[in-house]
């Protein structure tokens, strides 16, 4: 291994601990809560029906939780091995260059840093292209790891048609019980509005592919502004695409975005996090486009989207204003003011709080109302309201019994409301 390499490995290591130990966000702690609350049997063959993925993930953080625990850290660190991990493919892919770019990416460090299964998908995905171009006995072992991390990677079946492919579609054939069952269950939450807004095709989803590529998960505002900033190096980064002229990459970056855009007129599994796992070959050909150059001009280029790579990144890792959701302050917020706390949460969205609560604080499910009478004062979490609360009964529900909120925090991302009832009424409502 070259000194080079292990330099940009060790930097691409460095940029994931940084900020490793944020607050988890909501589905961190659903994951959490999964793989820390049942049996490995329960976990693969019943929870998972209303997680719309495959097992891979599951199973691997189940064992890993026994044996390094459950700190934010721990829970994060088999992520940032597997970016490292693709760091390493991209480099046997594409060289040093696309390696560094791949090091310092704003939204491979993202997902490097969340225990959930996005950075598992990018690093089986590009182990898997890289075997299957050496044609090595490990494309099999790693294409059956790859279609078990994540359902969107299925799309790149077709880039990888093969005799060993077929032997790996059969590896299937167990798990298409599980996922009719998983179909039923994410068919029905697709009819959520609010829910499927977030996936569905539209012009905006698209367009926050290349852009999110580009600068990670920094805020997008719809101004001109950021429109001027953003175009430039956009129409650049369309023109080295096109340079490249690599049709094996072009069909890995773009056979699955395509495929997942026609899904999505039907079922809305259309958003860019999703696709992590072409986010290498869209190194690789920004690569591959920049030796394309004149050589006056390949240098700065390249030094140019390192640079974007390196500003984006550091906006992330360092602004806390970037970070996940804030549930940790939350929470220790509402034990430092009433250490024998009530808080009325939504059941779907209290493993975050629970992660954190560790059982201090009695909860009231949103189902659970009639608790609240006779009640002088508790909190109220409306995180995600309105996807589970459309309609806003639980609001409304508080008013007919006479809570007032009589103050409001808010801890990036997650809203902790206080309500008191000098004079609560004595009569049950129905939620």
């Amino acid at each position: 291994m070259s000194q080079k390499l292990l330099l940009i490995l060790f930097l691409a290591l460095i940029l994931r601990l940084i900020s490793l130990n944020q607050s988890l966000w909501l589905d961190e702690g659903i994951q959490w809560w999964a793989v820390t609350t049942f049996p490995l049997k329960h976990l693969i063959t019943e929870y998972i029906k209303g997680d719309f993925n495959p097992p891979l993930f599951h199973i691997m953080l189940y064992f890993w939780v026994k044996l390094f625990g459950d700190s934010e850290i721990a829970l994060r660190l088999p992520s940032v091995l597997f970016g490292l991990g693709t760091v390493w493919f991209t480099y046997k892919l594409g060289g040093l260059k696309a390696a560094l770019l791949a090091a310092t990416a704003p939204l491979l460090i993202y997902y490097s840093q969340e225990a959930r299964m996005y950075s598992l998908t990018a690093f089986t995905a590009t182990a898997t292209l890289y075997f299957f171009i050496k044609k090595s006995k490990l494309y099999i072992l790693t294409a059956i790891l790859m279609l078990y991390s994540h359902y969107l990677t299925w799309l790149l079946i077709p880039v990888l048609l093969s005799l060993p492919t077929l032997l790996v579609l059969l590896s299937l054939l167990p798990w298409l019980p599980i996922l009719l069952s998983q179909l039923n269950q994410g068919l029905d939450a697709a009819t959520n509005p609010a829910w499927a807004q977030l996936s569905n095709l539209s012009i905006k989803n698209v367009l926050l592919v290349p852009i999110k590529f580009l600068i990670g998960r920094l805020p997008v505002e719809t101004n001109l502004f950021y429109a001027a900033l953003l175009f430039l190096p956009l129409c650049l980064v369309a023109y080295l695409l096109f340079k490249a002229k690599n049709k094996f990459l072009s069909a890995w970056l773009f056979t699955p975005l395509i495929l997942g855009a026609l899904i999505s007129l039907k079922i809305p599994v259309f958003s860019y996090f999703r696709f992590l796992f072409v986010l290498p070959a869209f190194y690789l050909l920004l690569t591959q486009g920049i030796n394309r150059l004149p050589k006056h001009l390949r240098s700065y280029t390249f030094i140019l989207f390192l640079l974007i790579n390196l500003a984006t990144s550091g906006l992330y890792l360092l602004n806390s204003n970037f970070h996940r959701e804030n549930w940790r302050d939350a929470v220790a917020y509402i034990h430092a003011t009433d250490p024998n706390s009530q808080v009325l949460i939504i059941s779907a969205i209290h493993s975050p709080f629970e992660y954190y609560d560790r059982e201090q604080s009695s909860h009231i499910h949103e189902t659970d109302l009639n608790r609240l009478i006779g009640q002088s004062a508790f909190w109220y979490i409306p995180y995600a309201q309105p996807i589970f609360d459309p309609d806003d009964k639980i609001r409304r529900t508080l008013d007919q019994l006479g809570f007032e909120a009589v103050s409001e925090r808010h801890f990036r991302g997650v809203t902790v409301i206080y309500y008191q009832n000098s004079q609560p009424r004595q009569y049950s409502m129905n939620y």
